[in-house]
C-alpha cells in the first residue's frame, strides 16, 4: 500500500480522535443501553472516514508524472459532517421527484422542555413523534372543511422530519413537517386546494395528542402524570407550534426541507475554537436573533453530539398522505401530473447522482483531478482496498523496467471505467 502526506482534519475529528477512548468508557452509562452500539459504529466509522488505511483510489498526472490525488473511502455515515452533507444532498435530489409542484406549509411541532429527557430514555417513541405530528395536521384539515361545510374527505401529503437537536446542540426533539396546501378528494379522486389558514385549533390539538400519548407511554410513572396535569394548566391555550408562510411551488419546498434532514448536528464552520481542551462554538438564538457563543469541555462537546446519532435503521423522514408509499395506483396518477415543474427544475435527477469530484468543484470551484503542476487532468493510478487489495493497477502487467519510465512516455494502461463502475460505491460519499 503506497502512502502520501495526510490532509488536515477537521476539528470534530480532531476533538473525537484526541478524547473519544477516554470519554467513551467513563460515559456511556449516561445513555440508554439500546443506543451504546449505534453510537460506537457510528463513532468509528466516521474516525476511520477518508483514512488510506481502509482503502483509496490514486490518482496520477501522466503527463509531468508530478501531479497525485490519493482519496480515501468514504464513511457514508450521517454523522461524519462530510458524508452528512453528501447524504442530505443526495436525499434532496431523489425527494424532488416525489414533491407535487403546489404550495407547501412548513409546520414544526415541539414539545415542552420537561418531556425531553422521557423522550431521551425512550428514543422508539420518536416515531411516534412524527405520527401523532400527522394526525394532528389530518385532524385540523378535516375539521375546517367540515367548517367549510365540505363533507368529501381529503387525502393530504405531508413529510415528517424528525430532529433532536436545538441550536445550542441541546437535546430537543422536534417535528418539521411539510404539508401540501391540497390534496386529492377521496369521492372524486380530484385535486382540491386548501384555501384555508393552517393555524386554528392546531396548538390545542397538538398538546391534547401528545399529552395522551405521554400518559399512555409513561403508564404507571406518578412524575410524568404529575408533569402532564401541570403542562396542562400551565398552557391553557395549547402547545407551541409554528406554521410559516406558504412556500410558492415545489421547487422552494424541495430546498427548504433538505436543511432539516438527518444531518451533523454542528457544522463545522460554527465552531471557532478548539484548544485541546475546550471548544468555543456560536449560534443564532431564536428569540433575540442575535449570536451567542458558547464554550464547553471537550466533554461535553461530545456528549452532546453522539446523543443526536439515531439508532440504526431508525427512519428519521416519514411520509404521509399521498406521499406515503401505499396509496392508490389513481392518486398516484392524479399527483404525477404536479410534479412534471419538479423534474424539469432539478436536472440532477435526469442526470443521476453527483460524484465526488462534481461535489468538490461545485463547493470550491476547483477541479480535485486538475494537476496542481502542469494543469491536465490525472488520471486513476490504482484502487487498494485492505481486505481485497490491489483492486486496480494501471501497471498491471507491465515489467519492473517500464514502470521506471513514467515520465520519459506515457505508460500502456487498462481503462479504467469499469474499474470506477464497479467500485463506485467506494468513492461515492
Amino acid at each position: 500500500m503506497k502512502t502520501f502526506p495526510a490532509k488536515q482534519q477537521g476539528k470534530i475529528k480532531q476533538i473525537f480522535q484526541a478524547h473519544w477512548a477516554s470519554f467513551w468508557p467513563s460515559n456511556k452509562q449516561k445513555f440508554p443501553k439500546e443506543m451504546w452500539k449505534s453510537i460506537e459504529e457510528a463513532v468509528e466509522k466516521m474516525l476511520k472516514c477518508g483514512n488510506v488505511e481502509n482503502g483509496y483510489a490514486l490518482y496520477r498526472c501522466n503527463v509531468c508524472g508530478e501531479g497525485y490525488l490519493q482519496v480515501g473511502f468514504t464513511c457514508k455515515s450521517r454523522f461524519c459532517a462530510r458524508c452528512g452533507r453528501v447524504y442530505v444532498d443526495k436525499w434532496v435530489a431523489g425527494v424532488t421527484s416525489k414533491i407535487a409542484n403546489v404550495r407547501h406549509w412548513h409546520v414544526v411541532f415541539t414539545i415542552p422542555e420537561q418531556f425531553r429527557g422521557f423522550f431521551f430514555k425512550k428514543r422508539k417513541l420518536l416515531k411516534g413523534l412524527a405520527d401523532l405530528a400527522a394526525e394532528t395536521l389530518l385532524a385540523v384539515i378535516a375539521d375546517q372543511r367540515k367548517k367549510n361545510g365540505v363533507k368529501d374527505k381529503l387525502l393530504s401529503g405531508m413529510i415528517a422530519v424528525i430532529h433532536t437537536f436545538g441550536r445550542d446542540l441541546k437535546y430537543n426533539p422536534h417535528v418539521h413537517m411539510l404539508v401540501a396546501c391540497g390534496g386529492v378528494n377521496k369521492r372524486s379522486k380530484k385535486w382540491e386546494d386548501i384555501d384555508f389558514v393552517l393555524y386554528e385549533g392546531l396548538h390545542k390539538v397538538w398538546q391534547y395528542k401528545l399529552l395522551q400519548f405521554i400518559k399512555q407511554q409513561g403508564k404507571g410513572d406518578a412524575k410524568i402524570a404529575s408533569l402532564v396535569d401541570q403542562c396542562w394548566k400551565s398552557q391553557p391555550e395549547g402547545l407551541y407550534v409554528n406554521v410559516q408562510k406558504p412556500m410558492k411551488n415545489a421547487r422552494h419546498a424541495a430546498r427548504y426541507i433538505g436543511r432539516y434532514l438527518s444531518r451533523p448536528a454542528i457544522a463545522e464552520y460554527r465552531i471557532e475554537e478548539y484548544d485541546g481542551q475546550t471548544v468555543t462554538f456560536w449560534y443564532q438564538d431564536h428569540n433575540s436573533g442575535q449570536r451567542e457563543r458558547c464554550k464547553l469541555p471537550v466533554e461535553e462537546i461530545i456528549g452532546r453530539l453522539v446523543m443526536h446519532i439515531p439508532a440504526k435503521h431508525f427512519q428519521m423522514v416519514r411520509r404521509y398522505g399521498f406521499y406515503g408509499r401505499r396509496v392508490c395506483e389513481l392518486v398516484k396518477t392524479v399527483v404525477q401530473s404536479l410534479k412534471k415543474f419538479v423534474q424539469q427544475v432539478f436536472d440532477v435527477c435526469k442526470e443521476g447522482k453527483k460524484g465526488w469530484r462534481e461535489r468538490l468543484i461545485e463547493s470550491f470551484h476547483r477541479d480535485p483531478l486538475k494537476c496542481p503542476h502542469c494543469g491536465a487532468e490525472m488520471e486513476l493510478w490504482e484502487i487498494w482496498h485492505p481486505k481485497y487489495g490491489k483492486i486496480y493497477d494501471v501497471w498491471e502487467g507491465a515489467t519492473d523496467v517500464s514502470r521506471e519510465k513514467t515520465k520519459e512516455a506515457t505508460p500502456p494502461r487498462a481503462e479504467p471505467k469499469d474499474f470506477q463502475l464497479r467500485f463506485a460505491f467506494m468513492l461515492s460519499g
